[in-house]
């Protein structure tokens, strides 16, 4: 597996509000053996090892090709209670157009 380290300048870039509301779909669980690395599972059964400690790593293709804080990332952070990405997640309510939600 190839992991990929975004390469930001400074700090992360500001969260998308179409992946944060596609993330809320995500389940993420944190690894007890590996504090800051996560198990994400989406709604199809896919599974994608992320870790957001000591760096922002995630496989897919929009952190690798794009080079942006993914879905994946996203639904990390929200589990592990990250305060942008938990009121991100809130400001989305069921009156979001469905691809935000």
């Amino acid at each position: 597996m190839s992991i990929h380290t975004p390469q930001w300048e400074g700090q992360r870039p500001e969260l998308d509000l179409k992946r944060v509301g596609r993330a809320r779909d995500l389940s993420a669980v944190e690894l007890d053996s590996q504090p800051g690395s996560f198990v994400v599972t989406s709604t199809t059964g896919t599974i994608r090892y992320v870790s957001i400690r000591p760096d922002y790593n995630c496989e897919c293709p929009d952190a690798v090709h794009r080079n942006v804080i993914c879905k994946h990332l996203i639904a990390a952070l929200i589990a592990d209670g990250d305060r942008e990405a938990v009121k991100a997640a809130e400001s989305l309510d069921s009156t979001a157009p469905p691809y935000m939600r």
